[in-house]
């Protein structure tokens, strides 16, 4: 059903280093007609946000909300078509902007990358955001953009069910940030101490709208001992954003009646350089991931990598997010017919942060669009390519990345 709202668009977390960059890109590129609002803590931040983003922003209105005020939440969710959220740690701070949302039926959309998250909002609003048409839509960054749509588009370009799909990454340059970091950190935090988030996080159908309708497709690590892979033709590693991608392309692959095919073995890594040097910068590269978790974990050790990382509000210069840039590539195989194809994927700039913000801004103006198209068959929390599919892929070719498919191995 369409919304008439006051707004078209809400950008939570506008003072934020990613926040700052979504409205900026929204400020030249959204329609001169799309009414959008600034929202965060300090309308002083979000007046200074808006004097950087020249006079087509002029109008903007502001919007001071907390994350945990729920009334204001909610009252700022009543008021607009659509939400995008940049304010994380989502895990922490993010359920009470869903909540809110599905109670007013505005869509939303965010840039998360926490498995524990997606999950409490799926067993929060899934069934009330499918009722009224509502869309919740998590990672729409490079987390995980490039995974789900690069995988619809293999699926969809082979034409068959698939055994098997592998991305494995090609060049990637870019930095860090504080919110990324903060993120990292409460993910640590929360399965160091609680079981079920644990269990979960070593689930790959952690995502999976019914886990039991999942077949048993015995052990699908995300983390393995670095070698070659006669699949992919490519000597691999462990990716450490495997753990989130995985489980969104799981599941849309469910959402969308198993279209990739119900016995898909879906796995991504890192590519590394052939021969015993590229064995042994994966396994250092494991190592530092390993490292990394565990010393993340223990509390002193924690504090001590926290000053050491990116605060709240930094990230990579200007210089590095113009050029920076990623590649990789998909690899799938048919069930029957052993019909091979793979698709690859590219875009400008630093992954997590220029090309974020081109994505999230097309998602979010896709998201906000007087459409029509908001029936319960189309609600619920849902995925990037389950949501806008090829509408989204298309914009993005047009804004810096390419998505290429290729027959055979």
């Amino acid at each position: 059903m369409s919304k008439r709202r006051e707004l078209d668009l809400v950008l939570m977390g506008a003072t934020g280093f990613t926040g700052r960059l979504v409205a900026n890109y929204l400020a030249r590129h959204a329609p001169g007609t799309h009414r959008i609002g600034l929202a965060g803590r300090s309308i002083l931040r979000l007046r200074e946000v808006r004097e950087q983003l020249g006079a087509r922003a002029s109008t903007w209105e502001l919007i001071q909300v907390d994350s945990s005020d729920n009334d204001r939440l909610r009252q700022m969710a009543s008021r607009t078509r659509a939400i995008g959220s940049t304010a994380g740690p989502f895990d922490v701070i993010g359920l009470p902007l869903v909540h809110a949302c599905v109670a007013e039926a505005t869509d939303y959309a965010d840039i998360t990358g926490e498995t524990t998250f997606i999950r409490r909002s799926i067993d929060l609003a899934h069934v009330r955001a499918t009722a009224s048409g509502t869309r919740i839509v998590h990672a729409c960054g490079f987390d995980s953009v490039p995974s789900d749509l690069g995988t619809q588009f293999l699926a969809q370009s082979i034409g068959e069910p698939l055994a098997r799909a592998s991305l494995v990454t090609g060049e990637i340059i870019g930095g860090f940030s504080g919110g990324t970091a903060a993120s990292m950190m409460a993910i640590v935090d929360r399965a160091s101490r609680d079981p079920h988030a644990r269990a979960l996080l070593s689930d790959p159908y952690a995502l999976s709208p019914e886990r039991s309708a999942e077949p048993a497709l015995g052990k699908q690590a995300d983390f393995f001992s670095p070698g070659f892979d006669p699949f992919t033709r490519r000597t691999i590693a462990p990716f450490l954003m495997a753990p989130i991608n995985t489980r969104v392309v799981r599941r849309s692959n469910s959402l969308q009646q198993w279209t990739y095919g119900k016995s898909l073995r879906y796995s991504e890594a890192m590519g590394m350089p052939d021969g015993p040097a590229g064995r042994l910068l994966g396994f250092g590269l494991l190592a530092g991931i390993a490292g990394m978790g565990a010393a993340l974990a223990v509390p002193p050790l924690a504090h001590l990598m926290a000053k050491l990382l990116p605060r709240s509000g930094e990230g990579p210069s200007p210089d590095l997010q113009k050029r920076g840039r990623f590649s990789l590539t998909i690899h799938g195989e048919a069930v029957g017919s052993g019909r091979r194809g793979r698709v690859m994927v590219t875009g400008d700039g630093d992954p997590g942060y220029s090309a974020t913000s081109r994505m999230f801004g097309e998602a979010l103006l896709l998201l906000s669009e007087e459409d029509g198209t908001g029936t319960p068959t189309h609600g619920g929390v849902i995925t990037p390519a389950t949501a806008f599919g090829r509408d989204l892929r298309e914009r993005l070719e047009t804004n810096g990345f390419t998505f290429t498919y290729q027959d055979g191995a």
